[in-house]
């Protein structure tokens, strides 16, 4: 894994507050399953069969 680069984003995070009261949207997914979803996702775009941590 490369180190830290300039102009990288450290953290981010999101508030659905906002969508909720403009228009009453709620997830549907629960993080665990998102996150679970997007790893299943990047493993198929990317054709990487494991995540080597080292």
């Amino acid at each position: 894994m490369l180190s830290i680069q300039l102009g990288d984003v450290s953290q981010i995070s999101a508030d659905t507050k906002a969508l909720y009261n403009v228009i009453g949207f709620k997830p549907q997914i629960s993080l665990k399953d998102g996150i679970k979803n997007f790893a299943d996702f990047y493993r198929r775009f990317m054709k990487f069969d494991r995540i080597v941590y080292n």
